[in-house]
């Protein structure tokens, strides 16, 4: 199975694991246990959200069994048996208005897979593309992608690293879901349906699509997908094409990475965690100036006590007398 995974899917996970358990122990010791106030919240928020999508699939779409579409089920089974998956997920089909797409998802240990029904529909005449989104979803599985994310929450958004390593993920995948076909051509063909929809991938010129690869290595081209989550698909069907597609394809604009190194990782989750952290960083900075005013403020009380007791101060400003020392005067 290790061949199946991306290089680069290994080097940036381990940077952003030892990033992410970093940040997190210096989040939480930095504020003293505080923050696991906010991520035991968090938590529940994630209940209440992620519970209500598990609850719209079961009660919108159609589990997939032997029973219910067994043509997909066996397909199902094929494919688990060849990823080595022991533990079957459960695997839904959901009509998604014309959606072309399918994804992975967990809540409490347990793991889904959802195909899109205008997916299959699309697909028909092709099983063995089908296997491909069913592979490629397994693969998110078999990867433990869905498990990762918590910790690499507070470092996602990192510029080149959080980009980069959804990226690696998804070649990884692609690489699960042909590993399900019993060829390329069908795990091409699956995609090329992404491309241009459920009619047109059937008449689809492959070779006049790949050579649009060219106008990858474009300065702008390179730096949006760069900062992406996804490679672009003319480069992911390149890859899967053959055993060299990844080395034949253009290198990316030396250029763009410069300019990419200061772009931060542009999806939603990872821009509210920036936005957190910056909120954080800047309060924390706040509360240190204030206590290290208290603490000057204090310092400078215990230097300038003053014993109010006598009658002058220096500059030789007099003080009232005390009424005691005013009535033994008199």
């Amino acid at each position: 199975m290790e061949k199946l995974v991306d290089k680069n899917e290994k080097i940036l996970f381990t940077v952003l694991a030892v990033l992410g358990c970093i940040t997190w122990a210096a989040l939480i010791i930095g504020t003293f246990g505080v923050a696991l106030i906010f991520v035991a919240l968090g938590f529940i928020l994630y209940l209440f959200a992620q519970s209500g999508f598990i609850s719209y699939l079961k009660g919108s779409g159609a589990i997939v069994t032997p029973q219910q579409f067994p043509d997909l089920y066996a397909m199902f089974q094929e494919c688990c048996r060849k990823l080595e998956i022991t533990k079957e997920p459960t695997i839904i089909l959901i009509h998604a208005d014309g959606i072309f797409n399918a994804l992975a998802t967990r809540f409490l240990k347990r793991h889904y897979v959802v195909l899109f029904s205008d997916i299959v529909d699309a697909l028909e005449e092709e099983p063995e593309a089908i296997k491909f989104y069913i592979g490629h979803e397994l693969g998110h599985i078999k990867r433990n992608h869905l498990i990762w994310g918590p910790v690499f929450l507070l470092v996602s958004w990192l510029p080149l690293l959080g980009a980069g390593y959804s990226r690696a993920r998804e070649v990884t995948c692609d690489k699960h879901g042909m590993y399900c076909c019993r060829s390329r051509e069908a795990a091409m063909k699956a995609m090329s349906a992404l491309v241009v929809g459920g009619r047109r991938w059937k008449d689809i010129n492959m070779a006049a699509l790949l050579d649009q690869n060219k106008y990858t290595k474009g300065f702008w081209m390179s730096y949006h997908e760069i900062i992406a989550d996804y490679p672009w698909m003319t480069r992911r069907l390149a890859m899967i094409s053959s055993d060299d597609g990844a080395k034949n394809l253009p290198r990316r604009n030396p250029f763009a990475w410069g300019l990419a190194l200061f772009t931060p990782r542009m999806s939603f989750v990872s821009l509210i965690v920036l936005y957190i952290l910056i909120i954080g960083v800047t309060g924390a900075t706040e509360f240190m100036k204030g206590v290290k005013e208290g603490l000057s403020e204090a310092d400078y009380s215990e230097e300038y006590d003053y014993d109010y007791s006598s009658d002058e101060l220096e500059g030789g400003i007099s003080l009232p007398m005390s009424a005691d020392e005013f009535l033994k005067n008199k």
